[in-house]
């Protein structure tokens, strides 16, 4: 069956029919070329009849193209944070376990070390100091005013308070980096302990220490991953490089639960085709982080690449012989092959493209196809 004129064969009833061949038989009467090639079938309204052949008129449905591929969760490089030590100290204790999640100013582990007594001793009374020179300075300068032979003690007296407020503004410095709030301290209240916090909210991947081993300024001590910047790296197949671009739309599945997708966007692509394997990388951001997710889970996905409008007809139209896959449609009594493509099936409905625009207000044979292909085939 030449199936590679069958779209040309759709206008026979008001252009080709009155020109062609026609062939009377038992079983209806055929339409030929000029090289006597079967293109359609003439049946009249008994022998439709008969046959048991019905008709629909075929429906539209838009449906989203989309390319497949896999991947896995990861993070952005800024997104990975290292918590140091930021003084020497004993480890007293650790209060998170690997994999808990922490919001920032969380307390995660606990210092101690008498230099931390130390500190703010020297800060007390270096407060002392200033609040002292403070007052001598401004004392000195009214008396200046009196007696012009106090100005070298003048002087004395602003460089002693000058100096006095470098030291107290680099203890309270120095005190903050600790995590001690220098309008909290005073004689009754001095701590061998410092917090720990953590600085942003995340996950806690990994725990560098154990309590009870002493850590100089700068140690590891935890590694902290934020979610709210998880990424998807995809893997992609070359030929589809040129349909790839910046915003679009993905849907991805864990291995684990494939019934639920996720969003995500196309926000990197790689420019550099892997000559090895093919393939392409594309890093897609995630709209919004389920709770469920971390780093390292592979992925399905799918990166929608457009809209096609589909003809739906129940799957017994569509018939599947050495000619290839094809349905047929009625014009006025004129039956004629067309061949599609079948996109997507549920068994009892099909998606198909391919369908010729003069076929659309056709009606498509939903049941008597098997009889119709068996005349096409002798």
């Amino acid at each position: 069956m030449p199936i590679n004129r069958l779209l040309a064969a759709l206008l026979l009833p008001t252009v080709l029919l009155p020109l062609a061949c026609k062939q009377s038989g038992k079983q209806g009467t055929w339409v030929t070329d000029d090289a006597g090639n079967r293109i359609s079938l003439v049946l009249s309204t008994r022998q439709i009849a008969e046959a048991g052949i019905t008709f629909m008129h075929a429906e539209k449905q838009s449906a989203e193209r989309y390319i497949e591929c896999s991947g896995f969760l990861g993070i952005p490089p800024g997104n990975v944070l290292q918590v140091s030590v930021p003084a020497g100290g004993i480890l007293k204790s650790i209060t998170v376990l690997p994999g808990n999640y922490v919001e920032a100013g969380t307390v995660i582990a606990t210092l101690e070390s008498i230099g931390y007594i130390k500190l703010q001793q020297e800060f007390l009374e270096t407060k002392s100091q200033y609040e002292y020179f403070h007052e001598e300075y401004e004392r000195q300068g009214e008396l200046t005013i009196e007696n012009a032979s106090s100005v070298k003690k003048m002087q004395v007296a602003q460089r002693d308070y000058l100096a006095a407020e470098i030291r107290l503004g680099s203890l309270k410095a120095q005190l903050a980096l600790l995590g001690i709030r220098a309008d909290s301290i005073d004689v009754d209240n001095l701590s061998a302990e410092i917090d720990i916090k953590a600085p942003v909210n995340g996950t806690i991947s990994e725990i560098y220490a154990s309590p009870g081993i002493f850590m100089k300024p700068g140690d590891g001590l935890f590694e902290i991953t934020g979610k709210s910047n998880l990424i998807i790296t995809l893997t992609v197949p070359e030929l589809y490089f040129p349909l790839l671009h910046k915003g679009q739309h993905t849907l991805f599945s864990l291995p684990y639960d494939s019934l639920s997708a996720y969003e995500a966007r196309i926000s990197r692509i790689s420019g550099k085709i892997d000559p090895a394997s093919h393939t392409f990388y594309a890093i897609a951001g995630i709209t919004k982080v389920p709770g469920n997710l971390a780093p390292g889970l592979s992925v399905r996905a799918r990166i929608m690449t457009g809209v096609d409008t589909l003809t739906v007809i129940p799957s017994e139209a569509v018939i599947h012989n050495q000619f290839g896959t094809h349905l047929y449609i009625r014009n006025n009594g004129v039956f004629t092959p067309v061949e599609v493509n079948i996109v997507q099936t549920d068994g009892e409905n099909s998606l198909i493209s391919g369908f010729p625009p003069a076929a659309e207000n056709d009606s498509v044979v939903i049941k008597g196809s098997a009889f119709l292909d068996a005349l096409f085939s002798e």
